[in-house]
């Protein structure tokens, strides 16, 4: 995997970018935590025959990293995505996101609908609304985990916190360890309080929802948005049996064919 960086709102942004221009192309958006070499399998699999692009986030991998909280939000995270885009030349895409890139994902739907044509993710609900003291108390824990288990601690921790499978935790925590206590305290707390449900509701554009039976958290908000999503003609929901948070790691062959069965 060549990468190369780009300068965007002062940060140097890693990227990889593959495949054939003329085709669709793909982009592919890391978790919190995490970065561009989270889809390595996907990538290897669809640049053969798609444009592909997949990139780190201010303050994951090899990008940038900043001690100012502000640029470890959503608006943040988007105004880079989208600037990156730009600067290939992305007219349209495919955008597919694991957590938080799903949710950053929702935030370019709604900054630019017509740059993506279909938003597909895993590991993420559209809504998230935690009270102020409640996100409070998440950073509160955070930093408290981090102070007693050390920041590789606590990082091990939330790796086996975020797939069963033995691998995937070794390879995600290898991730991990490209990222900040900064970045995550700060990210962390951001994804407790944004909503896109009036965006689902307004937008046409495809999405699809791939659920997974393992990810309790993420699935504990879905169903309560059952209701809405399944009213929405243009939104649907696929199971992926036996997987969670990181289902793309776990079982990587399954999951590019269904994402190959979901866009074609």
């Amino acid at each position: 995997m060549s990468i190369r960086k780009h300068g965007i709102n002062g940060f140097e942004i890693e990227y990889y970018e593959s495949g054939d221009r003329e085709q669709q192309t793909i982009v592919f958006a890391h978790g919190l935590g995490s970065n561009l070499r989270q889809w390595q399998a996907q990538v290897s699999y669809f640049e053969k025959n798609h444009h592909v692009i997949a990139f780190s986030l201010q303050g994951h991998g090899e990008s940038s990293k900043s001690k100012q909280k502000d640029v470890y939000s959503i608006p943040a995270y988007v105004d880079v995505a989208l600037q990156l885009l730009d600067e290939l030349r992305v007219k349209d895409c495919i955008w597919i996101g694991n957590s938080m890139g799903g949710v950053i994902g929702y935030g370019v739907l709604g900054k630019r609908p017509a740059l993506i044509r279909h938003l597909i993710t895993n590991g993420t609900t559209p809504e998230i609304k935690m009270s102020h003291s409640l996100l409070k108390i998440v950073g509160a824990m955070d930093r408290l985990l981090i102070k007693f288990m050390g920041f590789q601690g606590y990082l091990r921790f939330a790796a086996k916190n975020s797939t069963k499978y033995i691998e995937a935790q070794e390879l995600i925590f290898k991730l991990f360890e490209k990222t900040t206590p900064d970045t995550i305290i700060t990210s962390h707390q951001m994804l407790g309080d944004y909503s896109y449900l009036a965006l689902i509701e307004k937008t046409e554009t495809p999405i699809t929802i791939i659920k997974c039976p393992r990810d309790k958290d993420i699935n504990s908000y879905l169903v309560r948005q059952n209701n809405f999503l399944s009213q929405m003609n243009h939104v649907e929901m696929v199971e992926f049996p036996e997987t969670g948070h990181l289902c793309n790691m776990e079982k990587p062959d399954e999951y590019n064919r269904m994402i190959v069965d979901i866009i074609t």
